[in-house]
């Protein structure tokens, strides 16, 4: 009413806004209010304001997916390389028992298990300290910008005094699932190679 008598409105307002339980539903209820109110009215919802925040924080979300992507694929080629060095160091050893009756498919076996077992114990860890870290996210950014003066999540640009963190299931799985899944794959040429080697070679 003060607002009507200083900008001499009369009974007249130059918007009004609806407020909300369901946030994510915004973009529905303007539609709906649209097809009631017709093309005379502008409607916004708080998405629209904020359109170009969206778009940059689905970019930072993009971008993270690549570089997430790239370390777990160095990951793998690290597993690669570290395998094949076993392999050459065990040389020996596959061909005594290589020449003790031990099958391909058993050596390639033994080698697919330790590419198991390298991948499972760096996934799980990875996994668990990526969690807790989501979960005690604001503790740790204070911990920093207390002690070495980092600004992780400048307030004056995301407009929050804290970090907002949700913990995603189906993005935890698919990541580390993913994960998993090339860990397996690096031990796949590894295994392969050890299985192939010649028994009187390798002891000569």
């Amino acid at each position: 009413d003060q607002a009507q008598k200083l900008y001499q409105l009369g009974d007249r307002v130059t918007g009004m806004s609806v407020r909300i339980k369901q946030v994510e539903l915004a973009d529905d209820i303007k539609f709906l209010i649209q097809s009631h109110l017709g093309t005379s009215y502008i409607i916004r919802s708080w998405i629209d304001l904020n359109r170009t925040f969206f778009r940059a924080l689905q970019v930072e979300k993009t971008v993270m997916t690549i570089l997430l992507s790239l370390i777990i694929l160095v990951a793998a080629f690290n597993i690669i390389s570290t395998l094949i060095m076993s392999v050459m160091e065990k040389t020996k050893d596959i061909g005594i028992m290589r020449a003790l009756g031990a099958t391909q498919g058993a050596v390639k076996r033994i080698f697919l298990l330790q590419g198991f077992a390298v991948g499972f114990f760096g996934v799980f860890i990875g996994a668990a300290a990526g969690l807790a870290l989501a979960f005690n996210l604001n503790p740790v950014s204070d911990f920093l910008e207390r002690t070495f003066g980092i600004s992780v999540f400048p307030s004056d640009i995301y407009y929050f005094d804290q970090i907002p963190a949700q913990i995603n299931p189906n993005d935890v799985f698919l990541i580390v699932g993913f994960a998993f899944l090339m860990s397996l794959i690096a031990g796949l040429y590894p295994a392969q190679y050890a299985s192939k080697l010649n028994p009187v070679q390798a002891l000569r």
